[in-house]
């Protein structure tokens, strides 16, 4: 039954494709999201934001055509144009959402709205975002970056972890979090009790000082 809902969606989306580009005539089209797709290459986003304009007025169903509508945008500063387009993407179900709600986010901290920014980022975490890396070095962030709040969500620490046994304790808890975040489906070999009653006895064994991980306890976490 699913794969004939989802059969039907895609022929849906796809006569409605065709009948918009076959009343501008399918070369034109096109021509449309090359030039768009260039100006996009070409950093050109005055340009690139009215071209994908156009493409998502034929097209209100692509969701791809949104998502670079909203990076456009949001290149551009011009926010809450950029917000639209993403929330769009996000309605469709196109690309990554954890990744549209952090495009989100950035647009929010580009408007200096810290609670909505920090709303999005968590969002975008719930979602599944993974570059975490990347948001210390995002200078959009800037001002967010001793927000307790904001730390608390990308995983940076509070204060200083000037102890080694807290410091060592800070990445165990970080990556049990983020084990449990990421992972589609961690419990599928153990349940999530035993997997925290392993974690509980690991920071024990080793005393909270960064100890020798032995091979079962890689090969369990």
């Amino acid at each position: 039954m699913k794969k004939i809902l989802l059969l039907l969606s895609i022929l849906f989306i796809a006569k409605h494709v065709f009948c918009q580009s076959e009343s501008v005539g399918i070369e034109k089209y096109m021509q449309m999201l090359k030039n768009a797709e260039q100006s996009f290459a070409n950093k050109e986003w005055g340009s690139a934001s009215k071209q994908w304009s156009a493409l998502v007025n034929m097209n209100p169903t692509e969701g791809e055509h949104w998502y670079k509508l909203g990076e456009s945008y949001f290149f551009s500063n011009e926010y809450d144009l950029a917000i639209k387009a993403f929330e769009n993407t996000l309605r469709i179900g196109a690309m990554s959402p954890a990744q549209s709600a952090y495009y989100i986010s950035r647009c929010y901290a580009g408007k200096k709205d810290e609670d909505s920014l920090l709303g999005w980022l968590k969002k975008s975490f719930d979602l599944g975002y993974r570059n975490m890396m990347e948001i210390p070095r995002d200078s959009i962030f800037a001002g967010y970056f001793s927000n307790q709040r904001f730390r608390e969500i990308v995983g940076i620490p509070i204060s200083p972890l000037d102890d080694r046994t807290i410091g060592w304790r800070f990445d165990l808890q970080l990556m049990v979090r983020e084990i449990k975040r990421r992972g589609p489906n961690p419990y599928r070999m153990v349940t999530e009790r035993q997997f925290d009653s392993a974690v509980e006895n690991l920071d024990k064994r080793n005393n909270g000082v960064g100890g020798r991980w032995s091979h079962d306890d890689i090969r369990f976490l």
